[in-house]
């Protein structure tokens, strides 16, 4: 697998940038008394119990569980803990200690079904995830991996014993289901996701054994390994045994069970009920009760004032060094809060015990605050290309708004109508970096103009290049007039889920109304603002940009290619049907596409990788499919002052690894 890495972070730019925030502290290197656990940046995985005794030389001789499990064993109620745990548990060496037992980790949500990640990241389990140097995939779910000669095959064993959260057995029968009843049903899945084909055709699902299974691709495509890394439904693994009632070719009445339950037909009725295990944006969802699941909590209810509440799963396939099941506390508890300004303040009242989204505006006030709310304060590397990026649609279905979104001298206005100088020190404290939305400096195909393009603040510009396209002439209150001889009006409504980007929405909106080009700014529930986004809907839908070199090369950028941020949803559709829908797309971004085939097909380590990726952003970066703002700051992070072997100060905080995850929240504990 080594040829799979490549060193995506240059630790001396980031200790660079990390001289600026005052907590960055250097970590001593110490070794506990037990000589098990040293002080480290990141908790470690270790496949089973015997990769963990051949790197350590310690032997896990038993397993023990939580005094809530405990006391249902001794009941009757459930089985022993040895017979929970699957033949060879996933085994994880804590940050910093060995944890107790008990307590409710609690985090905040603004909308019912998105954007609570304090409690989503705490569950996420992916069938791969990366090692502590971010670079090096390792199993998860699975319990090892192997990739083939030819690149062309993934070979995948689960763990033997391995059981869903109710205690039935997982087994390759979940993943055939899904292969089989899901994914290459034309009634389910009419256009698969790109990132299951290879060469046009989809992959091909070999079973070996009850516990071994293949992917195997048309023509090689080492990325796929990477993409299993990702928790947008990767996994390739559903619940045969709770969804087939919902499957017309496993239940001859699924479609009188879909009308009974209020859907227009089976194949809506499964697609719905499989939305938990799908990408993260519906991992909230939660349909059911105790539905079936892998993740290291059981959703349970949800109560009248929204809030959910799950409890540990006693089946999950993790234990610590010593032998503990994990994860370490009794439950989550996902709070509703009206809006971000709320959210914020009860961050700082010492609400919950761990809060990601704190603003950096606010780092002052959080200090201040901390020991009134019982919490400390600490500030990671956000590695990400831009904060919050716009990506003026394209495609839009206004024939005059398609054509001024379409003239590249419009989208090069609005970006240096931006005073990201202003944008850093208002919304910022100085602390990030105006930039446009492009890789970070760290990876290797990136380049000094990508960050610099058309970032310049120039109104004077602007208003050229908008007199220059035709809109020259303004009304009676200084507006432009568009091509129909009417004002020309953006009609910005955006979603907004983190606090700085709702000033960083209104000040944008106020540049460009100051070039006269009237801008409407509306806030809506993210929800709604991603259903209009992704069908396409919005005039210029904004959200960040979290490229990382590893993640980008498996697929799961959406903003590099199309539908560029939803920008481009009608190309993004005839690229995803082999042209059978949507509109067809300018040529350079059809080779722009094609170039990324031929990425995805060649290592890391290839000459012709850093050629290639190269090309592909500057489709995207000349284009400007997408304007960026700044990006590169410090993320402060509430932690509840008991909570154990959290994050530490400098750490790298990444959308990309999906932030908490990387951290194996499962080790996480609160002391008395």
């Amino acid at each position: 697998m080594n040829k799979l890495i490549i060193k995506i972070v240059n630790l001396r730019w980031i200790v660079k940038a990390l001289l600026s925030v005052t907590m960055f502290f250097l970590l001593n290197t110490s070794v506990f008394a037990d000589g098990k656990i040293k002080k480290k940046n990141l908790p470690i995985l270790f496949s089973t119990p015997s990769s963990y005794k051949s790197a350590t030389g310690y032997t896990i001789t038993s397993y023990q569980e939580a005094p809530t499990l405990a006391k249902l064993v001794s009941e009757g109620k459930l089985p022993p803990v040895s017979e929970r745990l699957p033949k060879e548990p996933a085994v994880v060496e804590p940050l910093v200690s060995i944890g107790k037992y008990g307590g409710i980790l609690k985090g905040p949500a603004v909308t019912p079904n998105c954007c609570s990640w304090d409690i989503v990241e705490m569950r996420l389990q992916k069938m791969l995830t990366f090692g502590t140097d971010y670079l090096t995939p390792v199993p998860n779910i699975a319990k090892s991996f192997k990739l083939s000669d030819d690149l062309k095959t993934i070979t995948l064993t689960l763990r033997e014993g391995m059981k869903w959260s109710d205690g039935r057995p997982l087994t390759v029968d979940d993943v055939e289901f899904f292969y089989k009843s899901i994914l290459a049903n034309k009634e389910v899945t009419p256009s698969p996701d790109n990132n299951w084909k290879a060469g046009g055709e989809l992959v091909e699902f070999v079973r070996v054994d009850d516990y071994t299974f293949m992917w195997k691709f048309k023509i090689p495509n080492p990325a796929f390994v990477i993409t299993l890394t990702s928790e947008r439904g990767y996994t390739g693994i559903r619940p045969k045994h709770y969804l087939s009632k919902f499957h017309k070719d496993h239940n001859p009445d699924a479609e009188n069970l879909a009308k009974e339950l209020g859907f227009e037909s089976w194949v809506k009725m499964l697609l719905e009920k499989e939305k938990p295990y799908t990408f993260t944006w519906f991992a909230d969802a939660h349909l059911d009760p105790r539905q079936p699941t892998i993740e290291s909590y059981i959703f349970v209810e949800k109560d009248s004032g929204g809030n959910k509440i799950f409890e540990r799963n006693p089946y999950f396939f993790k234990v610590d060094v010593d032998g503990n099941q994990l994860p370490y506390t009794d439950g989550l508890r996902r709070l509703m809060v009206q809006d971000l300004e709320v959210q914020d303040l009860k961050g700082i009242a010492g609400d919950y015990t761990h809060y990601g989204w704190g603003a950096l505006s606010n780092y002052t006030t959080y200090k201040e605050n901390e020991k009134s709310g019982g919490f400390v304060t600490r500030l990671l590397t956000y590695l990400r290309g831009n904060e919050l990026t716009f990506s003026f649609n394209v495609n839009h279905s206004d024939p005059v708004k398609r054509k001024v979104y379409g003239d590249l001298r419009f989208r090069q206005a609005m970006s240096v109508a931006m005073n990201r100088d202003e944008i850093n020190n208002l919304v910022y404290f100085g602390k990030a970096t105006p930039r446009q939305a492009s890789p970070v400096p760290s990876d290797s195909y990136y380049k000094e103009w990508m960050g610099n393009h058309f970032v310049q603040y120039d109104p004077k510009l602007a208003n050229k290049l908008l007199d220059e396209m035709g809109m020259d002439k303004r009304d009676s209150d200084g507006f432009r007039i568009g091509p129909n001889g009417k004002t020309f009006i953006i009609q910005m409504e955006e979603g907004a889920p983190e606090p700085a980007w709702k000033k960083t929405a209104e000040l944008v909106a106020k540049y460009w109304n100051d070039v006269g080009v009237r801008t409407d700014l509306k806030f809506v529930q993210v929800n709604l603002f991603q259903e209009k986004r992704n069908a396409g809907e919005l005039d210029v839908p904004a959200w960040a940009y979290d490229v990382a070199e590893v993640p980008f090369w498996s697929g799961t950028n959406w903003q590099t290619l199309p539908p560029y941020g939803y920008g481009a949803s009608e190309w993004h559709k005839w690229i995803q049907s082999d042209g059978a829908k949507g509109e067809k797309p300018p040529e350079e971004v059809i080779q722009q596409v094609k170039n990324y085939e031929k990425l995805q097909q060649i290592t890391l380590d290839n000459p012709e990788y850093k050629v290639i990726a190269t090309k592909i952003f500057e489709t995207q970066i000349k284009n400007l499919y997408a304007i960026g703002t700044v990006g590169l700051p410090p993320q402060p992070l509430l932690i509840r002052s008991n909570l154990r072997n959290g994050p530490k100060n400098g750490e790298m905080w990444s959308w990309t690894y999906r932030q908490w995850v990387q951290f194996l929240p499962e080790q996480f504990w609160l002391d008395e």
